[in-house]
């Protein structure tokens, strides 16, 4: 989109469709006063809003009107569900990154800790009212490998490598990036799974990354410890279940599902090696929402391209 007239898209009116509408319509306007905004839930919004409107801030609701617009802002870090049904030729797609990348970094870095530090069994021990002596191992030292090397992948990787960690990342082209020692395109990663004390998942979903952590790349792993924060359906979860009772992977912490909320059914709530989250690692806050929008309008003001524009023919 590097040849684009950027300033077309410069918003005078914004139909907002998510949660928290009147507190980041407020944010914005304490600073785009000129702005006219339209709350609406997800169930109230019209067609006629969208005709109304020249740029939409949320996620997937309007997603048929999109033509109509001029920009969408995605209230998320992902836009596969806005990309869904293909994408009107021409329209600016923006999306919210915030704080993500800490809060996912720490999530991922608190699980880790937890499990080398047997925090889950000292809370056993406590309820069993159990002395039993148990040695913590250390994470200083052990091989990070992350899938996806962009803004949340970094962040990730900055936080195990302050611990002292390796820290190794995978991506569509392997083009090498800070903090990683090392970055193999998605085709070339058998040989650090092979490595790997840790596979970290922050992939976004597009056609090319659905089940790519399938049996085949599941074999090449001895023993790692999964975490996967990004997209659920990156993951085949039936594969990466048997595995786990294989032994070639030896846990998984889970914040992400290819279908949510998991279902009560689901296997993975019971699997004594698997850790379930509810999707909170990445929590998009409504301050993260408006700061990004505004950044974006900043730019646009400059006939730039935001820095958070995504690329539809890509899926991120």
């Amino acid at each position: 989109m590097a040849e684009l007239d950027f300033a077309q898209y410069i918003p005078q009116r914004v139909v907002f469709v998510d949660h928290d509408g009147e507190e980041i319509a407020a944010d914005i306007q304490a600073t785009l006063p000129e702005l006219e905004f339209r709350l609406r839930e997800r169930h109230t919004v019209t067609a006629e809003d969208f005709q109304w409107a020249d740029t939409m801030i949320g996620y997937t609701n309007g997603i048929e009107h999109v033509a109509q617009l001029r920009w969408v802002h995605s209230s998320a870090a992902g836009v596969d569900a806005l990309l869904r049904k293909g994408w009107a030729e021409g329209v600016l797609l923006t999306r919210t990154v915030g704080k993500m990348g800490q809060r996912i970094a720490e999530y991922c870095l608190a699980h880790a800790l937890a499990h080398t530090q047997f925090i889950r069994l000292a809370a056993d021990q406590q309820r069993q009212r159990s002395t039993s002596r148990y040695r913590p191992e250390l994470l200083r030292g052990t091989n990070v490998v992350v899938f996806g090397t962009g803004e949340i992948g970094q962040a990730v990787g900055n936080a195990f490598a302050a611990v002292g960690c390796r820290v190794l990342g995978v991506s569509r082209t392997g083009r090498a990036v800070a903090p990683f020692e090392q970055v193999v395109a998605m085709e070339e990663c058998a040989p650090v799974l092979a490595e790997s004390d840790w596979i970290v998942f922050t992939l976004p979903l597009t056609e090319q990354t659905r089940h790519i952590f399938n049996a085949d790349r599941l074999s090449h792993c001895n023993g790692a410890k999964l975490i996967s924060v990004g997209r659920g359906a990156v993951v085949d979860a039936a594969a990466m279940l048997t595995a786990l009772d294989a032994g070639q992977i030896s846990a998984a912490v889970l914040d992400v599902f290819e279908k949510e909320p998991l279902a009560p059914e689901s296997p993975l709530w019971t699997h004594p090696q698997v850790v379930v989250t509810p999707h909170i690692a990445g929590r998009t806050d409504p301050e993260d929402v408006a700061k990004d929008f505004l950044d974006a309008v900043a730019a646009l003001k400059q006939n730039s391209r935001p820095r958070l524009t995504a690329d539809p023919a890509r899926g991120y």
